[in-house]
C-alpha cells in the first residue's frame, strides 16, 4: 500500500495492540500487532482517527460489538465480499461454521474456499472471522492464533466445548 494515499497507526486494545491503515475511503486493514517491534515505531498516533471509531474497535476488541459504524475500504474477490457480509451478520456471542455460511451465500459445498475468504479478511474483528467454527464446534485456524479467537470468543460469551478451551 503506497503510504501517501494511507495513515498506519497504532491502537492498544484489552488484546494488545492494533494496527490499523486507513484510507481516504475509511479503514483498509485492521490487524494484531504479532511483535512489539511491529508496532514501536507506527509513525502516527491515535488521535488521526475519529474518537468513536477508536472507542468502536476497542469495544469490537473486548467482545461489546454493535452496529458498525466504521466505513470500511474492503478489497477481495465478489466471493471472498459475499462471505464476509455473511460473517459480518454473525451475531455478537454466536458461532457458525464454515459450512453454515457455505450454505448462507447458496454454496454449501464451498466450506474450504469459506476458511480460505476468512483468512484473506484484512479488518479483524470489523468483521469477525474469529466467530467461524469448524462444523464441530472446535476452534480452527486464525491468523493471529487459535489461543487469541478462543480470548476473543469468550469475550463475547461465547460457551466454547471443552477441546477447544484447552487449546
Amino acid at each position: 500500500m503506497p503510504s501517501k494515499d494511507f495513515t498506519t497507526l497504532i491502537i492498544k486494545t484489552l488484546h494488545g495492540p492494533v494496527r490499523v491503515v486507513v484510507s481516504k475511503k475509511g479503514i483498509a486493514r485492521l490487524e494484531f500487532c504479532p511483535k512489539k517491534s511491529a508496532y514501536e515505531n507506527s509513525g502516527a498516533n491515535e488521535e488521526v482517527l475519529p474518537p468513536p471509531w477508536i472507542h468502536e474497535i476497542r469495544n469490537r476488541v473486548a467482545g461489546n460489538a454493535s452496529a458498525l459504524k466504521i466505513p470500511l475500504d474492503l478489497h477481495g474477490s465478489d466471493f471472498q465480499k459475499s462471505v464476509w457480509r455473511a460473517i459480518s451478520r454473525i451475531p455478537t456471542g454466536e458461532v457458525q461454521s464454515y459450512q453454515d455460511i457455505a450454505k448462507s451465500i447458496g454454496m454449501p459445498r464451498a466450506s474450504r474456499a469459506v476458511a480460505s475468504a476468512c483468512a484473506a479478511n484484512r479488518v479483524c474483528v470489523l468483521i469477525p472471522c474469529h466467530r467461524v467454527v469448524r462444523k464441530s464446534g472446535a476452534l480452527s485456524g486464525y491468523r493471529w492464533g487459535v489461543k487469541l479467537k478462543r480470548r476473543l470468543l469468550e469475550c463475547e460469551g461465547v460457551l466454547l466445548p471443552l477441546s477447544a478451551v484447552n487449546k
